[in-house]
C-alpha cells in the first residue's frame, strides 16, 4: 500500500480536520481491514502523533485490530493517560487480547487505569486484571516507580487478595460483598 496518496486510510487519519476526508471515506474501517501486522508503521505513528484526536483514532484501529496489532502494544499502551475516555477504552478493548502476553512492565504501565474516572475503563481494567495470576499482578505492582503509588497499590493489594489464588477469585468475592469496602486504587 502507498501510504503518500489520499486514499490511504492512514493518512486520513492523520489529518486533523475529517471535512478535509473524500464525503465517502471511512478511513476507521478501512484501515482496520488494510493493517498489515508486517508493516505496522502507519498505524504506529498514529499512536505516536502529537495529537490527542489523531492518537484516538489510532487506539480506535489498535482496539478493533485484537492479535493483529500486538505489535504496537508498546506505542498503544503510551496512551493510558490519553484525555479523552473514548480513547483509554478502545485501548483496553485492544488489551483485552493480550492479557497473557502482556509483560510485567506493561501491566505496571496498565495499573493507573485501576483508578480511572469513567466506569467503563475500569471495567475493562478489572477484566483484565482477572486474566492475569496474583504472582503476576504483584510483580507488577513492585515495578510502580513513584514509591506513593506503589505503597498504596500494594496495601490494596495485600487487603484484597491475601487469602486468594487468582484475580478472578477476588473479583468473585468483591461481587459477592465479601471484601468490604474497597477503595477506588485496588488493583
Amino acid at each position: 500500500m502507498n501510504h503518500n496518496t489520499d486514499n490511504d486510510p492512514f493518512m486520513l487519519l492523520s489529518i486533523e480536520d475529517d471535512r478535509c476526508w473524500p464525503p465517502s471515506a471511512d478511513p476507521r474501517t478501512e484501515a482496520i481491514s488494510a493493517f498489515d501486522p508486517a508493516a505496522p508503521k502507519p498505524l504506529i505513528d498514529l499512536l505516536h502523533s502529537a495529537d490527542p484526536l489523531v492518537v484516538k483514532r489510532g487506539l480506535f484501529v489498535f482496539g478493533s485490530l485484537g492479535n493483529k496489532a500486538l505489535i504496537a502494544v508498546d506505542a498503544a499502551i503510551e496512551s493510558v493517560g490519553h484525555p479523552d475516555m473514548m480513547a483509554r477504552s478502545a485501548l483496553m478493548d485492544g488489551l483485552l487480547c493480550y492479557t497473557r502476553g502482556l509483560t510485567l512492565q506493561q501491566i505496571s504501565c496498565l495499573l493507573p487505569l485501576c483508578e480511572d474516572p469513567e466506569g467503563l475503563v475500569r471495567d475493562k481494567m478489572i477484566a483484565l486484571l482477572g486474566a492475569i495470576s496474583m504472582k503476576t499482578l504483584r510483580a507488577a505492582i513492585d515495578l510502580i516507580e513513584n514509591d506513593v503509588d506503589r505503597v498504596r497499590h500494594l496495601e490494596a493489594f495485600d487487603k484484597s487478595a491475601a487469602p486468594f489464588t487468582s484475580s478472578q477469585e477476588v473479583f468473585d468475592a468483591g461481587m459477592k460483598g465479601e471484601l468490604g469496602p474497597v477503595r477506588a486504587t485496588s488493583p
